[in-house]
């Protein structure tokens, strides 16, 4: 279940980051989506840390 988890929040970081507009290169909780408009710290931490986790997975690929 964890697993699963996991890999919905790494397809949503995957979107987030395709989808993320080139004029704005910084980590901002305003390029995040607003997912039930959910203004929880714990909650736009752990999807910054998914989004930035993202950005690494896709920098390594590329390499």
């Amino acid at each position: 279940m964890l697993v699963q988890r996991k890999d919905d929040l790494l397809q949503q970081a995957r979107k987030r980051f395709l989808n993320r507009s080139s004029e704005d290169d910084s980590a901002s909780e305003s390029c995040l989506p607003s997912e039930g408009t959910t203004s929880d710290p714990v909650t736009l931490r752990r999807r910054m840390l998914a989004a930035a986790a993202e950005r690494r997975l896709q920098k390594q690929q590329t390499s």
